[in-house]
């Protein structure tokens, strides 16, 4: 059978576990969620700062230049494509020496979107970060071109996963330091129980010469107390039934005693008495008779 123990282990590893495993996946989720909204601000703040450095450039059409500021953009290990688009979606420049896609219309419904929105924005799947954006000397100037990056979310899928580990890792330590506590506390808390099952297991195999100690606190105390009541009582109800067991051994033996006289008496008078006594059973066949019947009737008791 189960103990109190293993059932009070038991359930306290359950509610850490279910703790452990909500609360790392509550911090993974919202570590996940931050990470990807701080490397979103992060590339659109350093697109709008080039896009601001573009506008010269891009107004007398230096596709030299446009090519040389885009390689510093380049050098990011998370960029996988970078574009400047015209205001019909044709690339102007791709960022590299040969530029081989040079006016060439680029089929991707996030550039639509980017020249419709008219400002910044972006979208993301679980491989890579689009961002877009207008190139202008102010705000209230109208677009000279847009600004089209896309970003590999590699590297910041390893850091969660990362981040994920030693989540994973910390909550393994704190359960199992709380599963330690547990322990702990689950030994502190049924001890005394396991004092007071054993003394009334004692109790119920019939021994009385047991010491019942206030053990614990709260209901475990009052349980001891009511044990100690109970063992008491029982003490009490045995001395009563052996006295009363006395008494009628006591009345058992006299009435004995005075039966047995009682007989020795009759038997005396059946074998001395002059007259003759047969005893006849209910079949009426003679179960004996005394010495004067013999001399009577002349048989023989064999």
């Amino acid at each position: 059978m189960i103990g109190i123990r293993a059932k009070l282990l038991a359930f306290t590893f359950l509610i850490i576990l279910l703790v452990s495993v909500t609360q790392a996946g509550f911090f993974f989720f919202v570590g996940q969620k931050n990470a990807l909204s701080i490397f979103e601000r992060e590339k659109i703040s350093r697109l709008q700062t080039l896009s601001a450095s573009l506008s010269h450039s891009l107004y007398f059409q230096d596709q030299n230049e446009l090519s040389r500021q885009l390689a510093s953009l380049q050098l990011d290990p998370e960029i996988v494509s970078v574009y400047i688009l015209d205001n019909q979606g044709v690339i102007l420049t791709d960022g590299t020496k040969t530029n081989l896609l040079s006016a060439q219309p680029i089929a991707d419904p996030f550039a639509v979107w980017i020249r419709k929105a008219g400002d910044w924005v972006h979208e993301h799947d679980d491989q890579s970060l689009k961002i877009g954006g207008p190139i202008r000397p102010s705000k209230e100037a109208p677009p000279q071109g847009f600004l089209y990056a896309s970003f590999s979310l590699a590297n910041l899928h390893l850091q969660e996963e990362a981040h994920l580990r030693n989540g994973m890792m910390a909550s393994g330590i704190v359960s199992t330091l709380a599963a330690l506590l547990a322990i702990l506390f689950a030994r502190l808390f049924t001890k005394p129980l396991s004092t007071l099952t054993r003394l009334a297991d004692r109790i119920g195999a019939g021994e009385t010469d047991v010491e019942i100690p206030e053990v614990g606190k709260d209901e475990i105390l009052s349980l001891a107390r009511s044990l100690k009541a109970m063992l008491s009582r029982l003490k009490i109800t045995n001395a009563q039934l052996e006295a009363q067991t006395m008494d009628l051994d006591n009345r058992i033996r006299v009435k004995t005693h005075k039966l047995r006289q009682s007989e020795e008496l009759f038997r005396k008078v059946f074998e001395t008495t002059p007259l003759s006594f047969v005893v006849l059973d209910p079949q009426r066949c003679v179960t004996e008779w005394n010495e004067q019947a013999e001399k009577t009737f002349g048989w023989s008791r064999e």
